[in-house]
């Protein structure tokens, strides 16, 4: 069923500031026919005219989604009116489930599922066995993998999303053990790459851009890089800040041409942050060099050649450095736990 059309649909939304370095509100107006235009949060300023803006469709907007929009990354809080509230109660739905897989080898089956299936992929995390509530996920056999999916549905009314969710996970071969739940109560449970990195493992950092889940192409690169051989001790669907970036983007300033623009480019849409079983020399070689046209001669077969379409929108970051993959890993299944 499509979503019953609307001429204005307006989201209150935040985007970082980083000269001044603090949150700004702004109001997003999209129309019906492509246009968007923001103003001030009173509405007492226009920030930008009414414009056509082909990357930020109506799906791309609800709470808790970041949009680019000409550069500026915009994170969506809320509806701004009635109207828009009302809209989305009858033409959209959510829902989050908890479910195990046999092993680790089913992610890139369930990841890409899941994008096929729904407007938007909201979140997806791997738990770790240890820590994982009995009442939620059931038993878990040796091996096997605890995930919290979280989606978003347009087009259809508030209880189709949980029939589908539970749906979609049986058919890409998890099992399905809570449906309905609050994926952010919990975004507290240590996900299983903590608990790799508490067992000492060889890692590397593996953030796969927001170009990549524009296209809903997050599965398949995952399945490129298990299929290369590589494990994976745990995942996490990230939506970074500016403050973030800067901080975890800080040291490859002077290192890469464009560290600015790559920075930039990791806040306009999430992120899927994996841990892969791999020293970061070797995973490095895999991934190819960050040029994309230096890759496609010299490493045509790496995921940048494959994926990659410039020198920001690369397909994926990787740890560079041999001593910076458990530091890496560490920040963002540790530090940032919970926080994106």
């Amino acid at each position: 069923m499509a979503a019953v059309a609307r001429d204005i649909l307006a989201y209150q939304c935040t985007t970082y500031d980083a000269r001044a370095q603090l949150a700004r509100e702004i109001r997003l107006n999209s129309f019906a026919d492509g246009t968007i235009e923001l103003l001030n949060k009173d509405r007492t300023k226009t920030i930008m005219k009414r414009i056509w803006c082909p990357d930020v469709p109506r799906s791309r907007l609800f709470p808790g989604s970041t949009v680019d929009v000409f550069g500026k990354a915009l994170e969506v809080v809320c509806a701004a009116d009635v109207g828009t509230r009302d809209w989305a109660a009858a033409n959209t739905s959510s829902s989050a489930c908890c479910c195990v897989l046999p092993d680790e080898s089913g992610l890139p089956a369930l990841i890409s599922a899941l994008e096929k299936r729904f407007t938007a992929l909201r979140g997806i995390r791997t738990i770790a066995s240890r820590n994982a509530p009995s009442e939620l996920f059931g038993t878990i056999e040796d091996g096997g993998v605890a995930v919290v999916a979280d989606i978003y549905l347009v087009g259809e009314g508030s209880a189709a999303a949980a029939a589908a969710l539970a749906s979609c996970v049986s058919a890409a071969g998890a099992r399905p053990t809570a449906v309905d739940v609050d994926a952010k109560a919990l975004s507290e449970l240590p996900n299983s790459a903590s608990a790799a990195l508490d067992n000492n493992e060889v890692c590397s950092l593996m953030l796969i851009k927001p170009h990549i889940g524009v296209d809903k192409r997050f599965g398949e690169v995952l399945k490129a890089t298990m299929d290369a051989g590589y494990g994976v001790a745990g995942l996490q669907l990230v939506t970074l800040d500016g403050k973030i970036c800067q901080e975890f983007f800080a040291p490859y300033s002077g290192v890469w041409n464009r560290q600015e623009d790559i920075a930039q480019h990791c806040k306009e849409g999430p992120t899927l942050a994996v841990q892969v079983r791999a020293a970061p020399g070797d995973f490095r070689d895999f991934c190819g060099p960050t040029d994309v046209l230096l890759a496609r001669t010299v490493r045509p077969k790496s995921l940048r050649a494959t994926y990659g379409e410039g020198a920001v929108k690369n397909a994926v970051h990787c740890t560079d450095l041999d001593d910076d993959g458990r530091l890496e890993c560490n920040y963002y299944f540790n530090v940032l736990q919970g926080l994106c």
